[in-house]
């Protein structure tokens, strides 16, 4: 029996909800972290939605954030077409990449002002920390 998924962390598993209304963040983090300590990849799966998130991803070495696309165009999202979004709701930066060999593929990062987040201003979309030194 073969398995296409095998070696794949499902966000979805992790409770998304991708109404661009409820904090995603915290379930996206965990589907992060899984991917980092499984032997079999890194690579987390994430749906079609639009993930709201309160607080900066941490995407460690090795890991990769693998959306479904982001409509016709990275400059003119529409959310509701099957997107994959992260909307960021914070004043960091919406990802922090922390080690090297990540990626971030077929998903959009955007600065979400609608809602509880009209006013807030982030610091930026995505921040490459990776280990200069090797």
């Amino acid at each position: 029996q073969c398995d296409p998924l095998v070696g794949y962390t499902l966000a979805s598993n992790y409770g998304l909800v991708g109404d661009g209304d409820h904090d995603d963040g915290p379930a996206l983090q965990a589907a992060i972290d899984a991917a980092s300590s499984s032997i079999s990849g890194g690579t987390v799966l994430i749906p079609h939605g639009t993930f709201r998130i309160n607080q900066p991803l941490i995407v460690t070495g090795g890991v990769t954030l693998q959306g479904m696309g982001y409509g016709s165009s990275p400059l003119a999202i529409q959310f509701d077409a099957g997107a994959s979004t992260i909307a960021y709701c914070g004043t960091d930066y919406a990802v922090k990449v922390t080690g090297s060999s990540s990626s971030l593929r077929d998903l959009a990062v955007y600065d979400w002002n609608y809602g509880v987040c009209e006013n807030i201003r982030s610091a930026g979309g995505i921040l490459v920390q990776a280990d200069q030194t090797l």
